[in-house]
């Protein structure tokens, strides 16, 4: 059994989800649940957000205003680009479902 890739998520991913939190009244569990995360990273992203815990520092990104130097830039860039592309599409299936369950929810 392999071990599982640790998922980021986007500012204004970590932003809907807790606006989602804070403008329900529903409870993390719940928001974390409807949205495939764990509710403690969920509950960290609101206790941050309403100022309660240091944010992070975000991780430096190689340059991208213009073509690599070498091919092991070149390398190093498409792999940052597909690791951000598989990103992105984990980030949409999760908003899929949001959207549908709160489609469900109101209709």
């Amino acid at each position: 059994m392999g071990r599982q890739r640790r998922r980021t998520f986007t500012k204004d991913f970590k932003a809907t989800a807790v606006r989602l939190v804070q403008a329900t009244g529903r409870p993390v569990s719940r928001v974390a649940w409807d949205l495939g995360l764990a509710p403690s990273v969920l509950q960290e992203w609101v206790a941050q957000a309403e100022g309660q815990l240091p944010r992070k520092s975000p991780k430096a990104e190689p340059p991208v205003d213009g073509l690599p130097q070498t091919l092991e830039d070149a390398q190093r860039e498409i792999l940052r680009l597909q690791r951000e592309n598989k990103r992105l599409e984990e980030e949409r299936e999760i908003l899929k479902k949001a959207a549908a369950f709160f489609a469900k929810e109101n209709g």
